[in-house]
């Protein structure tokens, strides 16, 4: 994949669940580009943030779409985040030089050598499709001290499996001749999926045994039996297990969505190892506060205090149901307001007063992931310059009015031209191109805007007086009805 720019990364950190909590939790805690960098921080904040967006968690949906309600909002914070210069060990390349390998209590027999390591051989096995990855599994990731990715997500609670100790460490190189595929996006996951794809006839999606992973809903994964001809390892950088984790990529081949990754790490196809050395174990868990709402910034097991902090609201990121209103820019120097209804499950719906404007509608899929399904602009001059009545009120007249003519109660009328020869949408400045006053609904529990104008008689050439309201409403089953 090419290189990404600051605004490529920060564009991706926005659109991942986890890229978002990390951003919330850096927000809550105040916690700058500087210390992100440092790996006794960084590391476990990016383990937190996996952590909450587990698939297996009850408000796994309700987090997801919470967590992604806030993206747009933080786009900044991202965008100085990935500008930091001491960040970008983020999404380094392996370090062959330095990298830990682990073993927890539950781990029973002997390490695997050279002679023992089994390697992939056939298609994926279900098992090995719900996994990512092939069985068993041999997993290094890059040492920052006794730290590492995978240990921070471990100590972080961020895992299916239960920490138990001691867990045993060692200290590996890597030769030299190593074949080694980077991941560090999303794409990058997709483009090992299309290089060497599964037939899907081996393996079963984990809820439904009848249903073949990659045939009747598409999900493909890598044949591990093939990558392993061209490839020793893969290496899932730092950056790509925070912005590429539950991140769907959709093509001619179907679709990814790299979900299992609970570390930066690499996965071992291969013997590849140049020398292995033996590290001291970890032997319990002083310092670590238990629990998966909890993370704490230092592995020091000499300070019984550690460093707590609190990660995961009750009940999920709050998705601030209610209605709330923001300034979008003036028109001939009148304000222009933004207002958001917002409900229970996270859809969203975003109103102007300049011509009633639906500017954006946010809807959560069955995975509660968000997506805007409006077509429509993210600035007021767009709007102005360049409108298609995308979203907006027509009137007094919607459609064409031949010639620009008509006749009421036998007097003629012509209204201005602007399609042609005849008159489009209420004319020059209809509906669309007025500044509407709003109100809400004074019931707390509602989520309405009433938005009303007066158009006086002769505007646009139209004869009479018309008072106009229009009413949004959003309810919780994910319903925007508009009344007049």
């Amino acid at each position: 994949m090419p290189d990404q720019t600051p605004d490529d990364r920060a564009d991706a950190l926005i659109a991942s669940p986890a890229g978002c909590v990390l951003l919330l939790i850096a927000e809550e805690h105040n916690l700058t580009p500087a210390n992100l960098a440092q790996p006794d921080i960084g590391l476990f904040a990016i383990g937190a943030a996996i952590g909450e967006i587990i698939p297996w968690r009850g408000d796994h949906d309700l987090t997801v779409a919470g967590a992604l309600r806030h993206g747009p909002r933080l786009r900044q914070r991202a965008v100085d985040l990935v500008s930091h210069p001491d960040i970008a060990w983020w999404w380094a390349p392996i370090d062959s030089q330095n990298q830990l390998w682990l073993r927890y209590a539950e781990d029973t027999g002997p390490w695997p050598t050279a002679e023992t390591m089994i390697r992939p051989t056939q298609p994926p096995s279900r098992s090995e499709v719900y996994a990512h990855a092939p069985w068993p599994q041999l997993f290094t990731d890059k040492a920052y001290g006794d730290l590492s990715s995978e240990l921070a997500v471990f100590l972080s609670y961020a895992s299916d499996r239960a920490v138990d100790y001691p867990i045993h460490r060692r200290r590996v190189t890597i030769r030299p001749d190593a074949r080694v595929f980077e991941i560090d996006s999303a794409q990058d996951w997709h483009d090992l999926v299309r290089q060497y794809p599964a037939d899907g006839t081996h393996a079963t999606h984990p809820d439904d045994t009848n249903t073949p992973w990659g045939q009747a809903n598409g999900l493909m994964v890598p044949d591990w039996s093939k990558v392993v001809h061209d490839w020793d390892g893969i290496h899932v950088t730092l950056w790509a297990q925070l912005a590429a984790a539950q991140v769907r990529v959709t093509s001619d081949i179907g679709w990814t969505e790299p979900w299992a990754w609970e570390g930066a790490h690499t996965l071992w196809l291969d013997w590849v190892f140049e020398t292995v050395e033996d590290l001291p174990a970890i032997k319990d868990n002083r310092g670590v506060q238990e629990g998966p709402r909890y993370w704490v910034k230092a592995l020091d097991f000499s300070d019984p205090q550690g460093f707590v902090f609190n990660v995961h609201p009750p009940g999920g990121w709050p998705l601030e149901r209610g209605v709330t209103s923001e300034p979008f820019g003036e028109v001939n120097g009148e304000p222009v307001e933004r207002y958001t209804l917002t409900n229970d499950t996270g859809m969203s719906v975003s109103i102007l007063t300049y011509g009633g404007i639906v500017q954006s509608m946010t809807v959560p899929d069955r995975q509660g992931r968000l997506d805007n399904i409006v077509l429509g602009f993210d600035n007021l001059a767009d709007y102005v310059e360049k409108s298609s009545y995308f979203g907006a009120i027509v009137g007094r007249y919607a459609n064409r009015i031949a010639r620009g003519r008509f006749e009421l109660d036998g007097k003629p009328y012509q209204l201005p031209v602007n399609n042609g020869p005849n008159s489009l949408h209420g004319g020059l400045k209809g509906f669309d191109r007025r500044i509407w006053t709003a109100r809400l609904d004074p019931h707390p529990e509602s989520l309405s805007l009433i938005l009303t104008r007066s158009s006086p008689a002769g505007e646009e050439g139209y004869p009479g007086t018309v008072d106009v309201t229009v009413g949004y409403n959003l309810s919780d089953a994910n319903a925007l009805s508009i009344t007049y």
